[in-house]
């Protein structure tokens, strides 16, 4: 199947979680004939356990075992229908060297794998996984647990362009292995007055409940258009994370894969307003898509608000 991802740059350490994205990007690779790429980044700082290693000999070792690492990745992914195209060994932080070589390499997709931690935890250390999200400038599929390929695709739909971006790149997905796909868009209404609302007040509300309901519908119809069957659709009266989290629990033991768009905002802003993007990545069960916007993009508050 033709698809709009060419060149893939899968992000591998070697672990448990780094292998199952290393099972899908190489699914991905063989199913769309996209080139693919695999990087590992190591650093020669002298970890404390080692006192009586030479710098100079540890970054020898260090960097003959990411080399030796690098390979054993590599030929896992050729052996499962990957078709690897380049191996890259850099030198420094991950996330700083996976991003860097993605916009070198100009990949469609980065497909990166993430550990599962406490919440707490990860808000104190961050991981790896979310600076590539955060920072990357293409699509980035971040697998977490589970199984692949899924088998339910789940789309969060707001009306912006990042999130059109990511549907149609995950009905591609779901088109690959015949998966079933929801679309989802949460809305909310402002607080209620004091003494209630009035009836000019309920009809805006009425016609913003019919807006929705019309573009949900809208969007659903284009999807199909690239999707295996007919998508549902879900308009929930909540927030954008929590309708993600009601819907992800109807999976009836499917693996899911949840696909939403990011607004892009700069560290310090979502250290303060919080991100739908990185909420659902620490609380899905499964792969998460997420597509950043472009230089093109308008910067429009949306019913969804997805990052």
């Amino acid at each position: 199947m033709t698809t709009s991802v060419t060149r893939i740059l899968l992000a591998t350490d070697g672990s448990e979680e780094a292998a199952l994205a290393g099972r899908a990007a190489a699914d991905l690779s063989n199913n769309t004939a996209a080139e693919l790429h695999l990087v590992h980044a190591w650093t020669d700082v002298l970890p404390s356990a080692y006192p009586r290693v030479s710098l100079e000999n540890y970054s020898r070792l260090a960097k003959e075992e990411a080399e030796r690492l690098l390979r054993r990745q590599a030929w896992n992914a050729r052996i499962t229908g990957g078709r690897v195209a380049g191996q890259h060994l850099r030198e420094g932080q991950p996330a700083e060297e996976i991003i860097a070589l993605a916009e070198e390499l100009e990949v469609d997709l980065v497909v990166v794998g993430s550990r599962r931690m406490g919440r707490v935890k990860r808000l104190i250390v961050g991981s790896v996984s979310e600076g590539v999200v955060h920072r990357a400038s293409c699509p980035v599929l971040v697998v977490c647990g589970g199984t692949w390929p899924v088998g339910r695709v789940v789309v969060a739909d707001d009306g912006s362009e990042p999130a059109r971006r990511a549907g149609d790149l995950a009905a591609e997905i779901a088109s690959l292995s015949g998966s079933e796909v929801v679309v989802v868009r949460a809305y909310e209404h402002p607080p209620e007055p004091v003494g209630g609302w009035s009836a000019q007040d309920r009809r805006k509300l009425d016609e913003v409940l019919r807006r929705n309901r019309r573009d949900l519908k809208k969007r659903a119809e284009q999807i199909e258009e690239i999707a295996p069957c007919r998508p549902k659709t879900k308009l929930i009266k909540s927030k954008a994370a929590s309708a993600i989290d009601l819907v992800a629990e109807e999976s009836e033991g499917k693996q899911t894969l949840f696909a939403l768009g990011s607004r892009g905002l700069s560290a310090p802003k979502r250290a303060v307003l919080g991100s739908v993007s990185t909420a659902v990545m620490r609380a899905a069960d499964g792969p998460v898509l997420v597509v950043p916007p472009s230089a093109q993009d308008n910067t429009t508050e949306s019913p969804l608000r997805s990052q």
